[in-house]
């Protein structure tokens, strides 16, 4: 008779590294998603802290960092993913994997933003981005309805008198928002606020000037999204796979950049983020002493994945 170890074995792996490997949770096969490969009692304990301190940022709307580590395979990435399938309807989620380059950190973070934003939760039929854009306080009580008969000029003004200061370019990004509504200039829409560039018909068709093209405009538009979602459900930015992204100097990664972007979102009080840094207990170590304190000072929360065994 086969023993328990025996008929574990036989079965199908949600960890394997060839057949399972996780990273884009908004990139994963059906098979992924398969509820039968979720094995509850794995890192339960984690799922639930994060969740309490998602709850946090929900009730009061003050943005909060986590940073959470483990050896490589203890499943930080898988937990990711589950985090993203548990709370998806309660928050809005975007994978920020590695960047190239350090020097173009806002203008990755704000594009990978938004290409999880255009994606669509399970059981939805709109994507994140108008899911959000429809729950700000602004459209509610009619007021979608008042923006969808009315005119642009109308819209932007209501938005600008419900947010008079601390916008960037507020006419142009109010108007690129009104625009996300009409299903002809939604995809333009979309590659304007992930800073594509776009051609001068395409702007001509936004009513905007320029595309977004430095890291100030990158990380001022991204500012614009935490400083009017004060009343809608929290955004969780997924940094993950830190290993790959771009160098300092001798053989260290640029870790002090990605803290640096943490640190800017508090100083600035952008409001309903809840950041995520998943990090390796190795490469974590290796380089905390090369990061700023006042920086390591702006996370708030710290969880330990403990590895996981048969």
């Amino acid at each position: 008779m086969a023993s328990i170890e025996e008929i574990i074995r036989r079965e199908v792996n949600p960890f394997d590294s060839v057949n399972f490997r996780l990273g884009n949770f908004w990139h994963e096969t059906q098979e992924h998603q398969n509820p039968a490969l979720t094995v509850e009692s794995i890192h339960q304990e984690t799922l639930t802290e994060i969740e309490s301190v998602f709850n946090q940022v929900a009730r009061d709307h003050y943005s909060r960092t986590i940073r959470l580590v483990g050896d490589s395979g203890s499943g930080k990435s898988y937990l990711l993913s589950r985090l993203k399938r548990t709370l998806n309807a309660k928050a809005f989620f975007a994978y920020i994997g590695p960047w190239a380059e350090s020097d173009h950190i806002w203008r990755h973070t704000l594009r990978q933003t938004v290409d999880s934003l255009v994606c669509i939760p399970d059981g939805r039929s709109e994507s994140q981005l108008l899911l959000w854009l429809k729950s700000l306080s602004a459209f509610r009580e009619g007021g979608l309805m008042k923006w969808l008969l009315g005119e642009r000029n109308l819209f932007i003004r209501n938005l600008s008198t419900t947010y008079p200061s601390g916008i960037y370019n507020a006419r142009q990004f109010f108007g690129v928002l009104y625009d996300l509504i009409n299903p002809e200039l939604y995809p333009l829409a979309c590659e304007w606020l992930k800073g594509d560039n776009l051609d001068e018909d395409s702007l001509k068709a936004l009513h905007v000037n320029q595309y977004i093209d430095s890291e100030d405009a990158a990380q001022k538009i991204l500012g614009n999204f935490g400083r009017i979602s004060g009343e809608t459900q929290p955004i969780v930015l997924c940094f993950d796979n830190l290993d790959n992204i771009d160098n300092a100097d001798e053989g260290f990664i640029d870790l002090q950049t990605l803290l640096n972007v943490n640190s800017i979102i508090h100083n600035e009080v952008l409001k309903n983020f809840l950041i995520i840094i998943s990090i390796i207990t190795d490469t974590w170590d290796r380089h905390k002493e090369r990061v700023q304190p006042a920086d390591i000072a702006k996370i708030n929360h710290w969880i330990y994945l403990r590895k996981i065994t048969l």
